[in-house]
C-alpha cells in the first residue's frame, strides 16, 4: 500500500522526516544504493479518492472452514429475502457475538491499516463492500472450488459488510456500500451478474458514482 501511494504521489519520503507510528522506514534507490527513508503525506495527498476494495478473498477462506466445520452463526441485523434460499443444516450455530469476534480477528490487519491511515491524515480513504455472492449454488462452487450452501454465504458477506460499516464510522471514513443498488431481497440481481464472482460494467458505473458522490462531499466540508 505504502508503494502505491508513493507513486501516486500520496506520500513522499525523506532521510530528515520522523518515522510516523505504525510506519516502518522504506527503501529508496539512489543509483546503485538503497537507503531507507521514513514516509510523510504531501501536501495535496487528499485531492484524491482512495477506495479499498478488499476482504473477497479473506471471506472465502472462512466461507471453507465453516462449511467444513457444518458451522451456522447468528446475526445481528436483518436477513430479509434470505429465507427463499434453501436452509443450511448445521451441527452447531455460533452466536452473534462470537462471529463478530473472529470477523474482527479475520480483518485486523485491514481495519489496523486503515486507522493508521486516518490517523496519519488521510481523509480521502473509502472501503468497498464486498459484493453479493453467486445465488446459484453450482454457480458458487464452480467459482470458489468448494461446495458451499448459498444461505451461508449469504449470511457471510452481509456480516463483513457490517462490519466493514461499523469500522468506517468508528474511524471516521467513507462507505462505499453498493449492495442496496445491486441486490433485490438482499440477492443480486441477474442484470449485474458477470462470473459468478465480480459484478459486471453497470455495477462499476454505479461505484464510481457512489466513490464520487461522497467524495465530493467530503471536499465541500474540508
Amino acid at each position: 500500500v505504502l508503494t502505491v501511494l508513493r507513486r501516486i504521489a500520496a506520500m513522499h519520503s525523506s532521510p530528515e522526516f520522523p518515522q510516523l507510528p505504525g510506519l516502518r522506514p522504506v527503501a529508496t534507490t539512489y543509483g546503485a544504493s538503497k537507503r531507507l527513508e521514513n514516509v510523510a503525506l504531501t501536501s495535496f495527498a487528499n485531492e484524491q479518492a482512495y477506495v479499498f476494495n478488499v476482504g473477497e478473498i479473506n471471506t472465502r477462506i472462512l466461507l471453507q472452514r465453516l462449511v467444513e466445520d457444518q458451522l451456522d452463526f447468528a446475526v445481528p441485523f436483518d436477513t430479509s429475502g434470505l429465507e427463499v434460499l434453501p436452509p443450511f443444516e448445521a451441527r452447531q450455530t455460533i452466536s452473534a457475538d462470537s462471529m463478530l469476534r473472529l470477523l474482527i480477528d479475520v480483518f485486523n490487519p485491514l481495519i489496523r491499516g486503515l486507522r493508521i491511515l486516518r490517523d496519519l491524515g488521510l481523509r480521502s480513504i473509502f472501503l468497498h463492500s464486498v459484493p453479493p455472492p453467486a445465488v446459484n449454488d453450482v454457480d458458487s462452487a464452480r467459482v470458489m472450488r468448494f461446495n458451499n450452501p448459498a444461505l451461508l454465504r449469504y449470511k457471510l458477506v452481509m456480516f463483513v459488510n457490517y462490519l466493514y460499516a461499523s469500522v468506517c464510522r468508528e474511524l471516521g471514513i467513507g462507505f462505499v456500500n453498493t449492495w442496496p443498488l445491486v441486490t433485490r431481497g438482499n440477492l443480486l440481481q441477474p442484470e449485474f451478474y458477470l462470473d459468478g464472482l465480480h459484478l459486471n460494467r453497470d455495477h462499476s458505473i454505479l461505484s464510481v458514482n457512489e466513490v464520487y458522490r461522497q467524495f465530493s462531499a467530503l471536499k465541500e466540508t474540508a
